[in-house]
């Protein structure tokens, strides 16, 4: 049982000419009413874990929050913890005090993840799931689509994690319009924006994870 943030074994992943940070940890074995766990965490999020009744869930808050102190540790030295943030209007969180930062989080199966850049960024973790051709059908773009058919165990679950790094970069979560999001480009154009979105190499083949940040604007198709 991981007692201590200091036990968790981190993954990093970096882009240095985009300042873009990732790291992220499989959390299944944190102890959530350990005092060195709790020390490290906000007041929102250990209200939000004592909620909370199942305990792989717990694990999993808990973990989100501890993989953003790594990072802020690594990258803002100088930055208090527990770290204070807010939720804006899309339910995107921002850091309170820290100037010029973004982050993201994200957790799905026994792994959290944590982004952070000095511009808009979105992270997203993917356990695999079942091949779906409906739901890609539904909120895949077609060339998505046809890669979906063309190769399902590969694209299926790696455009998912693409799409909802992208639209938690953007900050509007799904109501982007994830049909009308491309991400099989590492560019992804939408809505006068543009986005660096790449895959982060995974140490366990069954989980996929993607980053994306916004990198600046772009006219909209016809507009050049």
């Amino acid at each position: 049982m991981i007692r201590d943030p200091e036990q968790l074994r981190v993954h990093e992943f970096e882009v240095p000419e985009q300042n873009i940070y990732v790291c992220f940890a499989e959390v299944s074995d944190i102890d959530t009413e350990s005092e060195e766990i709790r020390r490290c965490l906000s007041e929102y999020r250990l209200s939000r874990i004592d909620s909370i009744k199942k305990d792989r869930a717990k694990k999993l808050s808990a973990g989100a929050e501890l993989m953003l102190v790594n990072a802020v540790r690594k990258k803002y030295p100088d930055a208090e913890v527990p770290v204070m943030y807010s939720a804006g209007e899309h339910g995107k969180p921002y850091f309170n005090d820290i100037k010029n930062a973004y982050f993201s989080l994200s957790h799905s199966g026994s792994v959290a993840a944590c982004a952070v850049s000095d511009a808009p960024v979105g992270i997203d973790v993917q356990s695999r799931r079942k091949v779906n051709p409906a739901l890609a059908k539904r909120f895949y773009s077609d060339s998505e689509y046809r890669a979906v058919i063309a190769e399902p165990e590969m694209m299926f679950n790696r455009i998912w994690a693409r799409k909802e790094a992208v639209a938690k970069a953007d900050g509007r979560g799904i109501a982007i319009g994830l049909k009308e999001l491309n991400v099989l480009d590492s560019a992804v154009r939408h809505s006068g924006r543009l986005y660096l979105t790449l895959d982060i190499p995974s140490p366990w083949e069954e989980y996929h994870i993607a980053v994306s940040r916004l990198i600046g604007v772009c006219p909209e198709p016809g507009q050049e």
